[in-house]
């Protein structure tokens, strides 16, 4: 964060991809689908969360703290079990709260178990691949599929460019510019309704410090050589001054 320091892409930036709840809350102001959010904090009274979910009529849902990585700290829960029993997130609140102090409340969204989680990657803010990664929270499950359906690439790419036009600038060397690589991921579908690819939402933001998934044998995309030809040119871009 020091100011005299030269890092790309800055603390400012990467501060605003590590945190869900500033980037869900600019997609959201920007009309760009995501999963309606509920944002708490650490002293969140249990017994109101319960009314505030009952209002968007969710049956299932999740807690994740905002600022946990992967599936740490991820709490799922049943509404009618929550109305008979609030221990049970109590209990999850008393074991979270010494790591985190805000959290976001979610539907829990079935679609990523039947129709995985596409990740795609955005380099120099354009649109170079995707992979859809299906994770059932077993390493024997865990899979990586091509996408074959065009539709649906058509509209994450679509959505995919609203995002990166939304996304804040790096000012360094008196340019702005994006980060060399982010990585926008999606998934079906909203509120859980049936499957269409007008139904995809954004579930994430990565910064270029995320998984490419290129050391699977059946992603051939050549993201190393891609990317060590990107950072060279940009790297060189940026340090010419106008």
């Amino acid at each position: 964060s020091n100011k005299k320091n030269k890092i790309f892409p800055s603390y400012e930036f990467m501060e605003f991809i590590w945190d869900k709840k500033k980037y869900l809350k600019k997609l959201q102001k920007n009309n760009i689908p995501i999963s309606p959010t509920i944002f708490i904090t650490d002293k969140v009274v249990v017994s109101k969360l319960i009314q505030q979910i009952q209002k968007y009529k969710w049956k299932e849902f999740i807690i994740k703290p905002i600022g946990g990585t992967t599936s740490y700290g991820l709490g799922k829960f049943n509404l009618s079990e929550s109305i008979e029993d609030l221990s049970k997130i109590k209990e999850y609140f008393n074991e979270n709260n010494e790591y985190y102090s805000e959290y976001l409340v979610q539907e829990l969204i079935k679609g990523f178990g039947i129709y995985g989680e596409i990740k795609s990657f955005w380099i120099n803010g354009d649109f170079s691949y995707a992979v859809n990664i299906f994770d059932n929270g077993n390493d024997e499950d865990y899979r990586v599929e091509e996408i074959i359906d065009k539709e649906v690439v058509q509209q994450i790419t679509k959505i995919g460019e609203k995002v990166i036009k939304v996304l804040p600038k790096i000012s360094f060397n008196k340019k702005k510019s994006l980060p060399v690589m982010v990585r926008i991921d999606f998934t079906c579908c909203q509120k859980n309704k049936k499957f269409s690819p007008s139904n995809y939402f954004v579930n994430e933001i990565e910064s270029d410090i995320a998984g490419t998934y290129i050391n699977f044998p059946n992603v051939k995309y050549p993201m190393l050589e891609v990317l060590s030809d990107a950072y060279v040119k940009k790297s060189k871009s940026l340090l010419i001054s106008k």
